[in-house]
């Protein structure tokens, strides 16, 4: 692993697994995180909503964003 301790680097990761259809390894990356911030300022979840709403708004297939934010319960407006 290049960056071992990189946040962001993880998130991309899970994305990855996520739309190769590994949902198991991809929720648990992000639960392994949820609580985590990437910066002092930026916190995981922020950095998923981000991350969702640019997936989103480009076309992504959202079946899977939208069971990971349901199975974590977290709170994201409609329209991510």
């Amino acid at each position: 692993v290049l960056y071992p301790n990189s946040l962001a680097m993880e998130i991309n990761l899970a994305h990855c697994y996520l739309f190769k259809n590994d949902y198991a390894t991809a929720i648990k990356i992000y639960k392994t995180h949820l609580n985590e911030n990437i910066t002092e300022q930026f916190s995981w979840i922020a950095m998923m909503k981000q991350d969702f709403a640019f997936f989103k708004n480009h076309q992504f297939d959202t079946k899977g964003m939208d069971k990971i934010i349901a199975d974590l319960k977290l709170e994201i407006p409609d329209g991510y």
